[in-house]
């Protein structure tokens, strides 16, 4: 796995590489999950996009304008109401950014920052808030510390 990708950063519950393929920004976060019959941790790794993403702004008239968060190459001319495109986790930020006593507009430039380090802050808040499991459905499991460390060298 590493020599595919390049590790940007280290923290004790996740880590942050750039995969060598095509620059994209991946996040992994590790959760204990429990113990072996030794007592030893075992972890639940969860990896995702960390995809910068974008604020688009309608204009509603007399309702007044409407701010939809969209993937970063959203063009209006797309098929669809930009409702459609819109983030699953847009509608919930309001709550995240409560849960981790921020302004909402911070989380929100989080997100859409083109800095990974930013975003990478603001992808963690969504995932401790709403699950890591919506992110990555098929996580790895059973991973032990020496696991853990060797993937995130």
């Amino acid at each position: 796995m590493g020599k595919y990708r390049k590790t940007l950063m280290t923290m004790d519950d996740r880590a942050v590489f750039q995969q060598k393929s095509d620059d994209s920004i991946e996040m992994e976060v590790a959760q204990e999950s429990g113990e072996d019959a030794r007592g030893n941790p075992r972890y639940t790794v969860y990896r995702f996009p960390i995809d910068q993403i974008k604020k688009h702004v309608v204009d509603q008239g007399a309702l007044g304008k409407a701010v939809y968060l969209v993937p970063l190459n959203y063009e209006p001319s797309w098929p669809h109401p930009v409702e459609s495109y819109e983030e699953w986790f847009a509608k919930d930020l309001h709550k995240v950014a409560q849960y981790a006593s921020i302004d909402t507009i911070e989380l929100v430039n989080a997100l859409c920052a083109k800095d990974w380090k930013l975003r990478q802050e603001g992808y963690f808040l969504l995932g401790s808030y709403q699950g890591f499991q919506n992110f990555d459905t098929e996580p790895d499991t059973d991973v032990t510390a020496a696991q853990l460390r060797k993937r995130w060298r």
